[in-house]
């Protein structure tokens, strides 16, 4: 119907244009031949006149019918261009309204810069990312420059102007923009020109913005969660902290790894973990055979399915390929989807432990005691200006170093700082603040009571850093070193013992002496020496041998030593020579004593010499007497005794009464 309707006009207007030539041609041949009328009577001369004038007639009607054909048509091819125009733009008109509200839907702002004009439109959604409303921006591009942060601002205009001068397939530009409430927002730009001229020059771009704020934000705290990490790893200068990717390659080497082993980190970057390990004894330590494939086919057997952690003693090349002996913690790295993504190794230096047991090996059994390491904890510890604290970050380590969890003392380290020894919680305390306030570094060992271990010492260092707010933030590590504290105690012991009978050896008598004499000059309390020597001694050693001789001064210690208070010190001066620090005793309670054991020695016959007895010398501390004048006063007292025939006591001045 449409058809027809189109056609009807036109048949309709081809009719009216016929007629009309005619109508024209007819109107000519009748002005011709009224014309020549006159001229009727010579009809030569009438048809010569009349036949050009009809046939001009006729030529202008045709030519007349040819144009208004052809204006016709011409109009007729306007009108169907037009309407097609105008389809056009209905269509594009519908389909920048389906996108617009599509990129509005999903949160996206819209902007469309003419450049022509200069306009930029800018969508409902773009303004109320910035809190606008749609009245309060306009339509031109200063709205967006005005708004754009003065660090970002070159950086977008040349992405920008790269995408304009057709360099660039798509403007992509990460900016941020000032919001009405004056805080700036993480938006990123997107854009593509839609119109060029001829000459490539840009007419029309148009792009959407999408609000980036809570990513930015991710991103941030992602790269503040590494920088601690950095810290935390470099802090911890006593211990090799090694992380390997899941191709075998090493990603993180910290300072303490360059000061056990002697690489640079640059050097080892990226570079495979062989070099590092000793394979054969790695795989010895955890009771496996030597897989082929490299570090880290032994890293993988050692770590199966079900050991996801393992510990053990083994040795670690140096850079000049000397051993080190380390107690290695090895984890893997699980990602969030479960594969494995690498491993990480931390390795305690135990060389100066090994060296240790092997110099106590001939004296004791101290080699059981200075076994396995023992796992430390890498941590944060901030103190506040009001004097609260906590542990911002703390690995898993420290469960074994303090018995709590790291989200137990990430708000407060009340938990932590409860569980060191009261002995030691004031000085560790005050330490503590020292270090805050002349940011020193911070080194103790203190004791701590743990629930389940009981009484373990600890060792921390770490270095503090003040805060923008004022607190104080420290980046340390904490290890257990009761093992260590042990072996001291042990060689300490080794140093002032007589190691035939067990008793206290001169020096140390000699420094209690001291300690003794202080004590009575400032309590006025009364002190007293008992010396004794084995009678006949050299007879002793000559008749029955010299263990014969070692046992009876070993028996005699036995028996002197059940009768003596626990005050009371027991040393061996040397030979068979012995000495009794009595304190809080007179003069007449020594002799007292000195009798009893007297009468001790003497009653029951040694099993290895027979009857054995001792002389005894007894003196008194005075005013102003020095370890060397009470000694010497001891000493002349027993020879007296001896002088005296042997097997009696013998005061300062002269014998005394049985």
């Amino acid at each position: 119907m449409s058809t027809l309707r189109d056609a009807t006009p036109s048949r309709c207007s081809r009719r009216c244009q016929w007629l009309l030539c005619c109508l024209l041609s007819l109107t000519g041949l009748i002005i011709t031949a009224l014309f020549t009328r006159q001229f009727w009577q010579d009809s030569l001369t009438a048809w010569s006149v009349a036949l050009p004038g009809a046939s001009l007639s006729l030529l202008l009607g045709i030519l007349l019918f040819v144009l208004l054909s052809q204006r016709q048509r011409a109009l007729a091819l306007v009108e169907r261009r037009t309407a097609e125009l105008q389809g056009s733009r209905e269509a594009l008109r519908l389909s920048e309204e389906r996108w617009t509200l599509a990129l509005d839907g999903i949160g996206d702002g819209v902007w469309d810069w003419d450049l022509r004009n200069d306009h930029l439109y800018l969508s409902a959604t773009w303004k109320s990312m910035l809190g606008y409303a749609e009245d309060e921006i306009g339509n031109h591009p200063d709205e967006w420059r005005e708004r754009l942060h003065p660090e970002d601002a070159a950086r977008c205009q040349q992405a920008l102007h790269e995408h304009l001068a057709d360099r660039t397939p798509m403007y992509r530009c990460e900016q941020r923009l000032r919001g009405r409430d004056g805080n700036w927002r993480w938006l990123l730009a997107r854009g593509k020109v839609v119109e060029r001229r001829a000459d490539g020059q840009p007419l029309r771009i148009i792009g959407t913005h999408v609000d980036i704020s809570a990513r930015k934000a991710l991103e941030l705290e992602l790269r503040q969660s590494n920088a601690r990490l950095q810290r935390l790893l470099e802090a911890a200068t006593q211990v090799a902290i090694i992380g390997v990717g899941a191709d075998g390659r090493i990603r993180t080497f910290n300072a303490g790894a360059e000061r056990l082993l002697g690489y640079n980190r640059e050097d080892v970057q990226q570079q495979p973990l062989d070099p590092l390990l000793d394979g054969p004894s790695l795989a010895a330590s955890a009771e496996l055979g030597v897989p082929p494939g490299g570090a880290l086919a032994l890293l993988e057997a050692l770590l199966d399915s079900p050991h996801q952690h393992r510990e053990l003693e083994t040795i670690l090349l140096r850079r000049n390929r000397e051993p080190l002996h380390v107690t290695l913690m090895l984890s893997a790295i699980i990602e969030a989807d479960g594969r494995r993504g690498g491993f990480l190794l931390i390795a305690l230096d135990i060389g100066e432990r090994l060296r240790a047991r092997q110099a106590l090996e001939e004296r004791s059994q101290l080699l059981e005691k200075l076994g396995a390491q023992v796992p430390g904890s890498i941590y944060q510890y901030r103190l506040f200006s009001d004097g609260r604290s906590c542990f911002p970050y703390a690995s898993a380590g420290i469960r074994e170093v303090y018995e709590v969890t790291a989200e137990q003392v990430r708000s407060d380290a009340t938990a932590v700082l409860e569980r060191i020894h009261p002995l030691d919680r004031a000085r560790i305390i005050d330490s503590i603040q020292q270090s805050a306030r002349q940011l020193t570094r911070w080194q103790e060992d203190y004791r701590v009571l743990l629930p389940q271990r009981g009484l373990r010492w600890l060792r921390g260092e770490s270095m503090p850093e003040r805060l923008a707010d004022g607190s104080v933030l420290w980046h340390g590590f904490i290890a257990d070193i009761s093992n260590l504290k042990q072996v001291e105690h042990e060689l300490r012991a080794l140093t002032i013992t007589d190691p035939l009978t067990g008793i206290h050896n001169r020096r140390y008598f000699l420094d209690q002496l001291d300690i003794e004499l202080e004590r009575r000059t400032r309590t006025g309390r009364p002190l007293s020496l008992v010396m004794l020597d084995i009678d006949h001694f050299k007879r002793v050693n000559d008749t029955w041998g010299h263990d014969a001789g070692d046992q009876v001064l070993q028996e005699l210690c036995r028996r002197i030593g059940a009768r003596l208070r626990r005050i009371d010190l027991f040393c061996r001066l040397g030979g068979e020579e012995f000495v009794i620090i009595c304190p809080e005793t007179d003069a007449s309670q020594a002799a007292h004593l000195a009798e009893a054991l007297r009468r001790l020695v003497q009653g029951t016959p040694f099993a290895q010499a027979g009857q054995v007895t001792a002389s005894f010398g007894v003196s008194s501390a005075r005013p102003g007497d020095s370890h060397g004048s009470l000694l010497q006063r001891a000493d002349q007292a027993l020879y007296a005794a001896k002088g005296g025939g042997r097997n009696r006591v013998c005061g300062e001045t002269a014998p005394l009464p049985a």
